[in-house]
């Protein structure tokens, strides 16, 4: 007849001693039924929670999920180192992690072929220990303990392994947060020589249009100079023609005088001539010529005596003659020395405006010196603008590039992190791993059955004690410890193998620094959005985890 021997406020477990069953009914009143020597199905309750047991905190599921998560974080992380020494540091641990996880895959196997075929040893020796053959079914028994020990040492090695991963990535994400310390006095570098360039080229181009308004007057000065440096030469040249003109015509004019009329142009030179004498003198020698003058023609007169009227006649048409030609030529001269003064005048004339030109040709060759000098002033500032152009775009392409490398770096950074987490949450299962085997390995169920042995009671009230809830509840709960074991081998190998086939896809992608940055935010966006499904996940896990945990401390 059946009999329940516990009842607790989330599960009611009854034991039935004929059928060597044990029966859970939980909160919800479902009722799952247990025998003592069949090895549980891995779905069944009470093996969800002895894998919950192993795991303890740990969410299966998601720690799968990060496994597999790890390569593309890796991925990630190579992408955003890509270009710097830590790059090849990735690589190595990359190949590492593929490593790791291909041995996670032998392992698991094993655990679960291993686990499988122990767990159905372990319900045969249950079988024969309930015909009260103990020492069969403790033969069985120890050979899974051995086992169990041997599957402890694997799960510590990829432990060890994985803890040693964590470590190296640690120390690759100390190297990269120096390397974004570096980007980041880089860019500081950067934007101070930019905003320096920037203010040169300000200036540079404030002094450029200044001087560009300097030479538009200068400009206007020169032309202005030039234009009146061509006048100043025209007239120059034209009172040059016309000195040459009146003084040519004055000495032409002045000799052809002096040929017809040499008398004329005596007197008329004469005349021209200043009076050199005393007054006195002069009228002294004129008053004795005319003295003289009378007394000659007295003289003549009265030595020619009759001839009186015709000689006086004569002198005086003479005299007629010599005046008209005397007046002749005081004027001839007068217009030769008139043409020669106008000569010597436009000739003057000529000379002013030569020195005038000259003087307008000083100030202009002046002026084309400053403008020539401005002219270079401005093409050596031009260059200098277009220097610090080229300057600053080259320094905007470098400053997107540390821009650039500074965000792949934080997003590596990033990744190293969450890889970092995995690797201490994988280490923490395999060493939950091992101590589950210990525990198989460690079992008290010898003891309690060599106890029995030694007591000397007969095989009837031992078969009894291993019906009872003294031994039966601990049976059962260590077959389902075996068939969790077998069972967290064959989820764990399956996500160990999408880690694995992830991790050789991304190794055999080869992607350039700039394919690389450009894969960054999208890979990014990604993980972080299926970190965010997981913890929502696994919240809701959180609940069923407890409940079963409950169940299997109410069992055992």
């Amino acid at each position: 007849m059946p009999s329940v021997v516990a009842t607790t406020s989330k599960a009611a477990v009854t034991l039935d001693a004929a059928s060597a069953t044990m029966t859970i009914t939980t909160p919800d009143q479902t009722s799952e039924t247990y025998q003592i020597d069949k090895f549980p199905d891995a779905g069944s309750t009470l093996v969800s929670a002895a894998k919950q047991e192993i795991l303890t905190d740990l969410d299966l599921h998601e720690m799968i999920a990060n496994l597999s998560r790890v390569s593309e974080l890796l991925y990630l992380a190579y992408c955003g180192v890509a270009g710097t020494h830590v790059q090849a540091t990735i690589s190595d641990r990359r190949k590492v992690f593929l490593d790791l996880c291909a041995d996670c895959v032998t392992a698991m196997t094993s655990f679960e072929t291993a686990g499988r075929r122990i767990g159905n040893d372990v319900a045969e020796a249950f079988h024969w220990l309930v015909k009260g053959q103990e020492k069969r079914a403790m033969d069985r028994l120890t050979r899974s303990g051995k086992e169990a020990a041997a599957m402890a040492q694997t799960a510590q090695g990829l432990a060890d392994r994985s803890a040693a991963l964590g470590t190296d990535v640690q120390k690759d994400q100390h190297d990269t947060l120096e390397l974004t310390a570096l980007e980041q006095d880089a860019l500081a570098k950067i934007r101070a020589e930019r905003a320096q360039m920037a203010a040169e080229q300000s200036k540079q181009t404030s002094m450029n249009e200044q001087l560009a308004g300097s030479i538009a007057t200068l400009n206007a000065l020169y032309e202005d100079a030039k234009s009146r440096e061509e006048k100043e030469e025209e007239r120059a040249f034209i009172t040059g023609i016309v000195s040459s003109v009146t003084s040519g015509l004055g000495s032409a004019f002045g000799a052809y005088t002096a040929a017809k009329n040499p008398l004329g142009t005596v007197a008329a030179n004469l005349s021209r001539q200043p009076n050199r004498e005393d007054p006195g003198q002069s009228s002294s020698g004129q008053e004795t010529t005319e003295q003289t003058s009378g007394e000659t023609s007295a003289s003549t007169g009265q030595a020619s005596g009759g001839g009186l009227d015709t000689g006086a006649a004569n002198d005086t048409a003479a005299d007629k003659g010599t005046g008209a030609k005397k007046s002749d030529g005081s004027t001839a001269a007068g217009v030769a020395a008139g043409l020669d003064d106008a000569g010597k005048t436009t000739r003057q004339m000529s000379e002013d405006a030569a020195k005038a030109g000259e003087s307008v040709r000083q100030e202009k060759m002046r002026l084309l010196d400053q403008k020539l000098a401005q002219e270079a002033s401005k093409r050596e500032i031009v260059s200098h603008l277009a220097e610090l152009s080229s300057k600053l775009a080259s320094s905007d392409t470098e400053q997107k590039i540390h821009e650039s490398a500074q965000v792949a770096l934080q997003i590596a950074v990033w990744a190293f992190a969450n890889i970092t987490t995995t690797l201490v949450v994988t280490r923490q299962f395999w060493e939950n791993v091992k101590k589950a085997c210990d525990r198989l390995a460690d079992s008290d169920i010898n003891t309690k059955i060599s106890d029995e042995l030694a007591s000397g009671d007969d095989p009837k009230a031992r078969i009894e004690y291993y019906l009872s809830d003294m031994f039966m509840p601990s049976a059962i709960a260590y077959l389902a410890r075996w068939a969790a074991l077998t069972d967290l081998g064959r989820e764990y190998k399956e996500g160990s193998i999408k880690a694995r086939d992830a991790s050789i896809a991304n190794i055999n992608l080869s992607p350039s620094i700039s394919e690389a940055r450009a894969l960054l935010e999208p890979l990014k966006a990604k993980v972080q959005l299926e970190l965010a499904n997981d913890k929502l996940a696994s919240t809701a896990r959180s609940d069923k985890v407890k409940a079963e945990l409950a169940l299997l401390g109410s069992t055992i």
